[in-house]
């Protein structure tokens, strides 16, 4: 958490490592804003607090297993501009509207550098889709709006939490 809260992080570990469960509680600890109540008191060193770089931010959960079909199918795709990112956000909010969540609203957020937005699941975009008649690289796409994204989103005071398996990301 306090990583998080000074950088945007990439988190992988192998499958059942916890990856998704940590992109859901962190979700869940940010509503909050605080640590969970009623729990045994850890040792020294391993007491966590609940960052207040974090407190207040906007916490939006993007599963990346759903998300990918939201981005351009442009044949031969291999990037995503910002904006492509933005746009491709704001089709995958319209049609499912996680909690009545609006782009409108995030796009506040964002501005204003309080959001923290969270890709659950690199590995499970598609290294390429549309055929051998008019392929495109939705992974390659995604990295590299990401890559955009923490340009412009991180100076503002967003984060960004990505999560995958290892092989999700090569160099």
């Amino acid at each position: 958490l306090d990583l998080l809260a000074g950088e945007s992080l990439y988190v992988w570990g192998a499958p059942g490592s916890g990856k998704s469960t940590f992109a859901r509680w962190l979700a869940w600890l940010m509503c909050e804003g605080q640590m969970p109540s009623g729990q045994r008191e850890a040792p020294d060193g391993y007491r966590e607090s609940f960052p207040e770089a974090l407190r207040g931010k906007l916490p939006v959960l993007i599963r990346l297993r759903d998300f990918h079909e939201s981005l351009p199918k442009n044949p031969g795709g291999e990037t995503l501009t910002l904006v492509q990112l933005e746009d491709s956000i704001k089709r995958w909010l319209a049609e499912r509207q996680p909690g009545g969540l609006t782009w409108e609203c995030l796009e506040h957020f964002l501005r204003k550098g309080e959001a923290v937005v969270i890709f659950d699941g690199v590995d499970e975009v598609p290294l390429d889709d549309g055929g051998p008649e008019r392929p495109w690289y939705p992974r390659r796409m995604l990295l590299s709006g990401l890559a955009e994204a923490v340009k412009k989103w991180n100076p503002l005071g967003n984060r960004l939490l990505v999560t995958s398996r290892p092989y999700g990301l090569d160099d």
